[in-house]
């Protein structure tokens, strides 16, 4: 399974990604949840074949297994055009919280 690079990005209350491991990639979205299965979606069309993402924020907070799994099980309508909030340190990766909506 080929592993892409993705960066997702917030600008004016909405959501787009890119990679530069795939010329010419972008997607947008309302919400970073719906963002993040539109680019597993067209990543793995584009290049025809199975893709494993591996997801950051401009911010270069990396969205890995832990913050995937707290927030997977939360419905999108909770969890919706807010990052959370990383810090990254000598290569560690940090969640410090996160903005969540009712």
């Amino acid at each position: 399974m080929r592993q892409i690079r993705v960066t997702y990005h917030r600008e004016d209350g909405s959501w787009w990604a890119d990679s530069d491991e795939i010329a010419g990639f972008t997607a947008a979205a309302g919400t970073l949840a719906k963002l993040r299965e539109l680019t597993a979606e067209a990543a793995n069309f584009y290049l025809d074949e199975p893709v494993a993402l591996d997801e950051y924020l401009d911010s270069g907070a990396r969205l890995d297994a832990p913050w995937r799994a707290f927030f997977s099980g939360l419905p999108s309508a909770i969890v919706d055009n807010k990052a959370p909030q990383a810090t990254v340190q000598a290569g560690t990766r940090v969640l410090v919280g996160a903005a969540v909506y009712a």
